[in-house]
């Protein structure tokens, strides 16, 4: 909510509506001095709040749908509803409000969240385009599943890695799909995903599809995808499975040549996935050891698409 205060008449109005160009709303052109425009702001507040409430209690995985500008975004979502519901221009940055969409498919409830790009901030040189990358990266911290878009012809720019490494470190399982694949040539999907990989490891821990908004390849089927990762990001494993993993993990020669054993391991949480593994002395871990666990949980487990944190406590 946007809210102009000291418009004290409503020959003032005018003024509050230059604040649209922030790119955040209507805005409410309020004075809290004469108590004019509060009754209105009050009630739009309390309908808000039924609305989220309403919406927490569906059992709808929230997709946030993120990337730069201009990567298809709005046409991802528009070719999933097969309308154009969401405006789409080839210049960057015209979607600049998060916009929630409901959507059903093979009888799973979705909530698409269509978003500002993203870009490093010092690219951002208006106010519209800093508030709406803002919102973009709130719409992370609150969706359950992110699927960053990427363009085909351009590959894994810095900006997509930052937003890749803001997913992972906000706990979000997360789907990379290469869009504009109809105008890619020469190219084998497998040599492309090496070549993603290459330029940022974590990809290979990543589900990768390819997809063309323009012809719709694989756009439905990337919603099969999103559903695979957010199950895996409720994981919930059995103690007996806990120890039978923590007695192969103590077992592995990586392990025991360097004299360390584990105690205990239990699960903390879900969404992502959190684990608690007990060692005699945390200084004994180096980096390499502690990717080397996080390999064995992912050999055992498929947490493909979805970060996974183990904390190494006394």
């Amino acid at each position: 909510y946007l809210v102009v205060n000291k418009v004290d008449s409503e020959s003032d109005t005018g003024k509050a509506m230059e604040f649209f160009e922030l790119g955040l709303g209507e805005p409410y052109a309020v004075s809290a001095m004469h108590d004019r425009g509060i009754e209105k702001l009050c009630n739009d507040l309390a309908k808000g709040i039924e609305k989220t409430n309403a919406r927490d209690n569906t059992k709808s995985v929230h997709v946030a749908i993120v990337g730069r500008p201009n990567v298809g975004k709005s046409s991802y979502l528009n070719s999933i509803l097969s309308e154009e519901r969401v405006i789409v221009h080839p210049t960057a940055g015209t979607t600049r409000d998060s916009i929630d969409t409901d959507f059903k498919y093979k009888d799973r409830d979705y909530a698409l969240i269509d978003t500002a790009g993203i870009r490093h901030n010092a690219k951002i040189n208006e106010a519209s385009d800093f508030y709406g990358s803002v919102r973009s990266k709130e719409t992370i911290k609150r969706c359950d599943v992110a699927i960053v878009l990427i363009d085909g012809c351009e590959g894994l720019t810095k900006d997509s890695v930052r937003i890749i490494e803001l997913c992972l470190e906000e706990g979000k399982a997360l789907v990379l799909a290469v869009n504009k694949w109809d105008l890619v040539k020469g190219v084998e999907m497998s040599k492309y995903r090496d070549r993603l990989i290459m330029n940022m490891n974590i990809v290979k821990n990543l589900p990768v599809i390819f997809i063309s908004c323009k012809t719709g390849r694989n756009v439905m089927d990337s919603l099969d995808v999103i559903w695979s990762v957010y199950e895996k990001s409720k994981t919930i494993i059995q103690p007996d499975k806990l120890a039978a993993i923590l007695k192969s993990l103590n077992n592995a020669a990586e392990i025991s040549n360097k004299r360390i054993r584990f105690k205990f391991l239990i699960q903390k949480g879900v969404m992502p996935p959190e684990f608690i593994l007990g060692v005699k002395n945390t200084n004994d871990l180096s980096e390499n050891l502690k990717r080397f666990v996080e390999n064995f949980f992912r050999k055992s487990y498929d947490f493909e698409g979805v970060p996974i944190r183990i904390r190494f406590e006394k």
